[in-house]
């Protein structure tokens, strides 16, 4: 019979380092059994920990997506085209079509069905158009850039 009752600290502990990729072999030298002053054993890790072990995975995918989400937000192209299509993928196995090369308009469009199709939500969707109407910005800086510099070189050439 296992003894060990593990403190919310020690589950905290064990679930962050696993979430990380930490095996639980190496997590376990961190959980101190306080009658022993001892890491635990192996078996009692396993045993104790097992609902932590099997979210790991789960809890890292997620600390993966919440980066990309905010990606996406700050209107990062890529980001934007994966996050659509893992929330594609997600909400009732429906996926939809996104593609970051179409013209704003579209993307917009593609986002906006999604939605009313429910498979992203209303809030979602407006922080996704909103990121997407940034890049736009972004974009269109881009391209007056690209144009004023032509016009330079053209300018230089004629004196």
């Amino acid at each position: 019979m296992c003894n060990f009752v593990p403190t919310d600290e020690q589950r905290k502990t064990a679930s962050h380092l696993l979430s990380h990729g930490i095996s639980g072999d190496r997590a376990r030298l961190k959980i101190i059994n306080p009658r022993t002053n001892k890491p635990i054993d192996k078996d009692t890790f396993y045993k104790v920990f097992a609902r932590e072990v099997e979210l790991a995975g789960l809890e890292r995918t997620g600390l993966v997506v919440d980066r990309l989400y905010e990606k996406a937000l700050e209107g990062d192209v890529g980001a934007i085209s994966k996050y659509l299509s893992l929330q594609g993928r997600g909400a009732f196995n429906k996926r939809f079509e996104y593609n970051p090369d179409d013209p704003p308009s579209k993307q917009i469009a593609s986002v906006i069905k999604a939605s009313s199709d429910g498979i992203i939500g209303a809030l979602e969707t407006s922080e996704i158009v909103n990121a997407i109407a940034k890049l736009v910005t972004v974009v269109e800086v881009e391209e007056l850039k690209k144009e004023f510099a032509e016009l330079k070189k053209l300018m230089r050439k004629k004196k």
